[in-house]
């Protein structure tokens, strides 16, 4: 795990962690800022008993950060992810077809991954909806289609 940009983003990251804290989420595993190493390392962290009304769940966070949200079915865990003013990437894992092809037709993001992590590949469209990223036209013939709205999507077969 490599280090966050600055100190500035890193003590934003430990806020986010303590003020989801404070609302009520659990810190299951990392949590804490790493001063031994040179650079600004943030131990990467795993929340639970997060809802959706807390800061956390809300904002981009750009650390090594994740959040347990439960949902009790399909529709209201699409309903979690879409409420927020973001959508630059998203991910399903699953071999179910059906599911996978209803996921990217409710989920409201730029990229969808599926069955694979959010590294996207350099000739694809890199962007996002609503306020996230500065829209798909930030690489190679995409920029034409700065003003319109294009989801990526990255399916690996099994």
């Amino acid at each position: 795990m490599g280090p966050l940009i600055s100190e500035e983003q890193r003590n934003k990251v430990d806020g986010l962690v303590k003020l989801a804290q404070e609302e009520g989420a659990e810190v299951v595993v990392g949590g804490e800022k790493v001063l031994e190493k040179k650079g600004y390392f943030f131990t990467p962290t795993l929340l639970s008993n997060v809802t959706k009304d807390m800061n956390i769940a809300k904002e981009e966070v750009f650390g090594p950060v994740l959040c347990l949200q439960a949902a009790e079915s399909f529709d209201e865990a699409i309903d979690i992810a879409n409420d927020t003013k973001y959508g630059l990437s998203a991910v399903i894992y699953s071999d179910r077809l059906d599911v996978v092809g209803k996921f990217i037709d409710d989920i409201e993001s730029g990229m969808v991954h599926v069955n694979q992590g959010t590294a996207p590949e350099s000739h694809m469209p890199f962007g996002g909806v609503k306020e996230s990223g500065i829209g798909q036209g930030s690489v190679g013939e995409t920029t034409k289609d700065f003003y319109t709205d294009v989801k990526t999507v990255y399916i690996k077969y099994y």
